[in-house]
């Protein structure tokens, strides 16, 4: 079992259950001998609350409602996605890992508090039977009101228009793709590193540099960076922005996305939602209902964001993270890949892990723009150049001068992101995904990791000279004989009986439905 957002870097055991990020696992655990026989008697207040709230959650009950302690949870809508829900929620609560068998293993109210007894802390027991010390369910929080930084203007450009993009690095293949699947112009490149232009970039050539943009173009800026976005916009008041939306995208006609925007391939919108001005909703990202997204904030590839969440403006959401339903996260939050917080992240913070562990702004090195010349420790130079050659893909015994600018070797916004990322594992420091281009050379990132690094003996040369040479890639592992399977001799076109009648089902019957193949029946091992 691995839990919501975590990211084994090593093998788990059989049976095992893990969670976080690196993952860290414990033994299988067992259920409760005797819970298909529960003994009645009265419990503290305590974790009779806590289940009522929680299944309140994860079931969608009416306020007030009450639970039959001897009633199946099936009867209230439980199901195999629900159940995993609750065994995540009960989790987090008793801090504990539970099977996400818990439920149909204890499949009434009063089973599953006997489960949980054992976990919780024993307060004063309740006067009475399970079911009738149940409180009455707070009714559910409205939606907040936005914020004024959730406050903008939809793009007042065509829907066909061609557009100019501003920013020659990794976003921009992703913007062009989505404008030529929607089969819209790109009117040229433009950017602000000159020894990016007179480039291509799948085809469209780098025209010039931000001064040469034509007056009356409509515009979009194509990069990840939310400071860099700002400065942009800055130097050109008064122009159109031109929201970009691919057309495999699934965006419900009740969400606003504001002027500038980007969203990806593959990503889902749920109603009712808002996306701010500039902000970048990379592939497959998932917000979900009611959910609001801020100003020039960027979700990596495959993050989502659970129902009424809310991302502050200036945000960097990296790839695979997961907002919980209802977290807020402040203005310049980072989050880190792979990371999931389960609590409000406080303005300008950094939170890694799942559940995230956060800290306060990471500042930027006064002196990283004059760096002072000299011999540093070969292991930072080392780590270095096998990162670098790692983000950039560079060929193996690439050497790097420690004053060429890293735009020239392919970094850009999107490859930025990763370098922070990669450092911050190496150094166990979280640094800020402008690393670049704060420190745009070789040099001035040495200078910038020293003092996270232990010291070793000094390099008898310059940087760029004790870079060693970086070992090829290792070969793809064989499949192992459990990857070993036959295809389905059912014809493509069948009907298809269902065995299940939870969430899952719904999943399959939609994608039967939208291959235009007919369900014959429904069959459950349910009788409610």
């Amino acid at each position: 079992v691995l839990g919501t957002g975590s990211g084994p870097h090593t093998p788990i055991p059989e049976g095992c259950t893990a969670i976080g990020t690196p993952a860290q696992f414990m033994g299988p655990v067992e259920p409760v001998a005797s819970c298909d026989a529960p003994e009645k008697r009265s419990l503290s207040q305590s974790p009779v609350d806590m289940l009522a709230e929680v299944l309140a959650q994860v079931l969608r009950l009416p306020a007030g409602t009450q639970i039959d302690p001897d009633q199946d949870l099936a009867d209230l809508g439980m199901d195999s996605i629900t159940s995993m829900e609750l065994a995540g929620r009960l989790s987090a609560h008793v801090r504990q890992v539970l099977p996400p068998s818990l439920y149909p293993m204890c499949n009434t109210l009063g089973l599953l508090v006997k489960y949980i007894q054992p976990f919780c802390p024993v307060g004063q027991p309740s006067s009475g039977a399970v079911g009738k010390s149940l409180r009455p369910i707070a009714p559910a929080q409205g939606t907040r009101k936005p914020s004024d930084w959730h406050q903008y203007q939809p793009s007042s450009a065509p829907a066909d228009s061609d557009v100019v993009l501003i920013g020659s690095g990794g976003h921009t293949r992703s913007v062009l793709m989505a404008l030529q699947a929607g089969g819209r112009r790109c009117a040229g490149i433009y950017t602000n590193l000159s020894a990016h232009v007179g480039r291509e970039i799948l085809g469209v050539p780098v025209a010039g540099l931000l001064s040469d943009v034509p007056a009356e173009a409509v515009l979009h800026i194509a990069l990840g960076d939310p400071s860099l976005k700002r400065k942009i916009l800055s130097e050109f008041p008064n122009r159109v922005w031109a929201t970009i939306v691919h057309p495999r995208a699934t965006v419900h006609e009740s969400v606003t996305v504001g002027e500038g925007s980007f969203v990806g391939a593959n990503v889902h919108v749920e109603p009712l939602c808002s996306v701010g001005a500039h902000s970048i909703l990379s592939a497959g990202v998932v917000i979900g209902h009611d959910s609001k997204v801020g100003s020039f904030t960027l979700f990596g590839a495959n993050s989502c964001s659970g129902g009424a969440a809310t991302t502050g403006d200036d945000c960097v959401v990296g790839m695979g993270a997961a907002v919980s339903p209802k977290t807020e996260l402040g203005h310049r939050v980072v989050l880190g890949t792979g990371s999931g917080p389960h609590t409000p992240i406080p303005e300008g913070c950094t939170a890694i892990g799942t559940p995230a562990q956060f800290m306060g702004p990471v500042e930027p090195v006064a002196s990283c723009d004059a760096p002072e010349k000299r011999s540093l420790s070969q292991s930072p130079v080392d780590m270095l150049a096998e990162v670098l050659a790692q983000v950039l893909r560079l060929p193996a015994g690439t050497q790097i001068d420690p004053d060429q600018d890293l735009a020239d070797l392919g970094m850009d916004s999107i490859t930025s992101m990763e370098l922070a990322g990669r450092l911050s594992a190496h150094v166990r420091q979280v640094l800020p995904p402008s690393l670049y281009p704060m420190c745009n050379t070789l040099g001035l990132l040495v200078k910038y990791i020293q003092p996270f690094c232990p010291v070793g003996q000094p390099s008898s040369g310059a940087v760029g000279k004790s870079l060693r040479p970086i070992a090829p890639a290792q070969g793809t592992r064989k499949p192992s004989d459990w990857h070993q399977y036959q295809p389905s001799s059912a014809p493509a076109d069948s009907d298809v009986v269902l065995i299940g009648s939870g969430g899952h089902t719904r999943s399959v019957l939609m994608a039967l439905q939208a291959g235009g193949r007919r369900c014959a029946g429904i069959y459950t091992n349910l009788s409610a």
